[in-house]
């Protein structure tokens, strides 16, 4: 029977791929998607700790989901309210907390940070996108604003996309370390 750990990460990667192939084709992620990721971290971790110590380790591990959601969703409101994110990616890292609680959360939020770093890197080095005319007015915009405009479109990065490639890294290396 395969570790809980196990099970963990084979569910997180399964769902940060369907929600970074969703979000790199629509530019949204959806509320089911943020809800499902959200609930069954809740309750994988409430399960776990109920095998662990019943109704004291349910407590604990309903708190520890809960702060992670907080975490999440406190880390990126900043960029949000900057026009930098869209509610969905504030929403998704908050979903992803419900798993991997406020420690868990703040270190997927600098890996994927690393990840978007480099994803923008290679935008702005690739040619298709290095010469392309940029209006003034488009920089100054929030991310809705650019959303708007499909022409702008491109300039937009899927939040999922590198939040995906950082949970997929640590899964990975979870499962085989």
């Amino acid at each position: 029977m395969p570790a809980a750990s196990d099970i963990q990460s084979i569910v997180l990667i399964a769902i940060v791929i369907l929600t970074a192939r969703s979000d790199v084709g629509t530019l949204r992620i959806s509320n089911k998607m943020v809800t499902l990721t959200c609930l069954s971290g809740l309750l994988f971790n409430v399960s776990l700790g109920w095998n662990q110590a019943q109704w004291n380790g349910c407590y604990h591990a309903g708190v520890f989901s809960f702060q992670g959601v907080l975490s999440g969703f406190f880390l990126l409101l900043p960029l949000y309210m900057l026009g930098g994110m869209t509610a969905g990616d504030v929403k998704w890292l908050g979903a992803l907390g419900a798993w991997y609680g406020p420690r868990g959360t703040l270190a997927l939020f600098l890996i994927s940070g690393l990840f978007l770093g480099m994803i923008s890197l290679g935008l702005a080095l690739h040619p298709k996108f290095r010469h392309r005319h940029v209006d003034r007015d488009a920089r100054k915009s929030n991310v809705d604003e650019v959303f708007l405009e499909p022409e702008n479109r491109l300039r937009l990065i899927p939040y999922a996309a590198p939040v995906a490639i950082a949970v997929c890294c640590v899964e990975l290396w979870r499962l085989f370390h």
